[in-house]
């Protein structure tokens, strides 16, 4: 499939294989992350993104339950990230 997606002339999916071959030849590796991580990281992001517009942009007031669910979403990021 790779060399499909290769050859099918999009010039970032060329540059990642490079990228990715580059690290296996140098000896450098990562651990990808899983779905659920990667879920995890969108949705942070995005509620990140969306408190700050609204307390910014539509001028809302911070309350603590807005609080409390962030430090809840600071514990789904480390029970998700933890290597168990």
């Amino acid at each position: 499939m790779r060399a499909r997606l290769l050859r099918s002339g999009h010039g970032d999916l060329r540059m990642t294989d490079y990228v990715l071959d580059r690290l296996v030849e140098t000896g450098n590796t990562f651990t990808p992350n899983s779905a659920a991580q990667l879920k995890t990281i969108q949705e942070v992001i995005a509620l990140v993104v969306f408190y700050i517009f609204s307390v910014v942009y539509l001028k809302e007031e911070l309350k603590w339950n807005y609080l409390a669910g962030f430090a809840m979403m600071i514990g789904t990021v480390f029970v998700i990230f933890k290597e168990w």
